[in-house]
């Protein structure tokens, strides 16, 4: 956090003073957040020469005498003739020498007290046989690692302008902006370019807000200036940290997909992928004892086994750092899961004698709606909704309750019945579309997508803006451009329609 003198960045670099021994750092170059990870040693003599001077200049080729940032002064007499200072921290793993704790010291001039920054660094005191005991050992930081974010700049919709010539601009912590093409001639702000961005960026990052993706639309114009038509930031800094720990790609939306499947089975109590690799390799390991057989045979599935358990293992950890932060995706799915799993035995049957030859409508396996019972209670809601506020009595709040107890029983039927619906319209609209289970976890906004996309193969006609959020329709557009499903026929599209027209019901 340091100030620069002038300008917005500066090139700092560090100069520690003791006496008349200086000692200067290497220069880190346009930057407010360096890291140094460097080692200065003084040979001194206390009493005497004990005022230790830390600087932070910043450098510059034209000057003789390079600005100072700011700078902090230790007493180290004070330290080392104190008994707190000697006792600080015990001698830990068999080292004689006591570790001393990071020190946050704050930067100021002599011409302002104000802190202009701060300096992390920790101090040790040590007699000349301990040095020669134990030599400073060379402070290193975390290695550099190098990525590639990909971007796929699909198109714009709802720009407020009749005409435009529009181009995105995508730039990472103020790195190199990479732009798309031009869409000369855009009407009605609808641009498409279907281009793919790619930014190199290095981790780990100097600061969290270098970790930000920053988008732009801009207005091409050829005779004057170009005009910013807006602008949008994308938070991807705890996107590099996964990346960049686990060694791996990260794909964002289905690193998401996965951790909100994984919490909704928690939810429900339903078996993970990882609880059945687990449960695999524990009859990998019965049979093992129990059995025999060729020997290389076992020696290779056993490999394999041990492998997918320590993938599932990884994929848990990964979905584990983000599932905290699922909450935020829930505008997603406003519906309750809860109970989804009751009566699976019967649907199976249901869902089978459909199916058959001669089979029976969806309506068989949703038939709360047409009960006699859901009829009475709707009838007495209404009436009582309907009663006189002057007449009411003592006797109101009994009747009231009851129907609050019955409608918390018939709202759980609603819920297994709209399980059981969407379970049926997903078993029938796989082989349309078998990925848009996993992009639309939420039952109803599924049913919704699959009565609005029907048999249709092209997603550019399907407009499910005011279905999904903006996100996950370019995810379900994308796949449902490449699918491998096939067109279902006019009697499966039709169950499909009366499956969605009875669950959104």
């Amino acid at each position: 956090n340091l100030e620069p003198n002038e300008g917005s960045f500066a090139d700092p670099y560090v100069r520690c003073k003791l006496g008349a021994n200086v000692k200067t750092g290497e220069v880190r170059r346009k930057t407010l957040r360096p890291d140094f990870y460097e080692t200065f040693e003084f040979a001194t003599t206390l009493p005497g020469p004990a005022t230790l001077k830390l600087q932070l200049r910043d450098h510059s080729r034209w000057r003789p005498v390079h600005a100072t940032l700011g700078e902090s002064l230790i007493d180290l007499e004070d330290r080392w003739f104190h008994r707190s200072w000697q006792s600080l921290d015990a001698a830990r793993d068999g080292s004689p020498n006591p570790l001393k704790p990071i020190e946050v010291r704050r930067l100021t001039t002599d011409e302002s007290p104000v802190a202009r920054g701060q300096l992390y660094c920790w101090v040790e005191i040590r007699r000349d046989a301990e040095c020669r005991r134990e030599p400073a050992v060379p402070l290193e930081g975390p290695a550099k690692k190098t990525f590639e974010v990909r971007v796929v700049c699909w198109k714009s919709k709802d720009v407020p302008f009749e005409m435009g010539d529009y181009y995105c601009e995508f730039a990472i912590g103020g790195g190199r902006p990479r732009k798309t093409d031009v869409h000369w001639r855009c009407r009605n702000g609808k641009a498409c370019w279907n281009w793919r961005v790619k930014i190199p960026v290095e981790l780990p990052l100097a600061s969290p807000d270098l970790g930000k993706l920053s988008i732009q639309l801009w207005d091409q114009d050829i005779v004057k200036w170009n005009d910013v038509v807006g602008q949008a930031h994308v938070d991807l800094y705890r996107w590099f940290l996964k990346a960049y720990h686990e060694n791996r790609a990260v794909s964002v939306f289905r690193e998401i997909n996965e951790a909100t499947a994984r919490k909704r089975a928690e939810e429900q109590g339903l078996a993970t992928a990882d609880d059945l690799a687990s449960d695999a390799d524990d009859d990998e390991s019965s049979d093992a004892g129990s059995g025999s057989g060729d020997g290389s045979d076992d020696g290779d599935g056993e490999g394999d086994e041990e492998g997918e358990g320590d993938a599932g293992d990884a994929g848990e950890a990964g979905a584990g750092d983000i599932a905290g932060d699922l909450d935020d995706l829930d505008d997603m799915d406003d519906e309750s899961d809860d109970g989804g799993d009751a009566g699976d035995a019967g649907l199976d049957a249901a869902l089978d004698a459909i199916h058959a030859p001669g089979g029976q409508s969806v309506a068989d396996i949703a038939r709360l709606a047409a009960s006699d019972r859901y009829r009475r209670h709707m009838a007495a809601i209404d009436e009582y909704s309907a009663r006189d506020a002057t007449a009411i009595d003592n006797s109101d709040d009994d009747r009231e309750y009851l129907l609050i107890v019955e409608s918390n029983e018939i709202l759980v039927k609603m819920d297994a019945e709209l399980h059981n619906v969407h379970r049926y319209v997903n078993d029938v609209y796989a082989k349309k579309f078998p990925e848009l289970d996993t992009l639309v976890p939420s039952k109803m906004d599924y049913l919704r997508v699959v009565e609005r996309m029907r048999n249709e193969m092209d997603m550019t006609q399907v407009d499910l803006s005011d279905v999904l959020p903006p996100t996950v329709v370019m995810v379900v557009s994308v796949t449902g451009s490449t699918t491998s499903g096939q067109p279902l026929s006019q009697k499966e599209l039709d169950e499909c329609v009366e499956g969605c027209e009875i669950g959104r019901a």
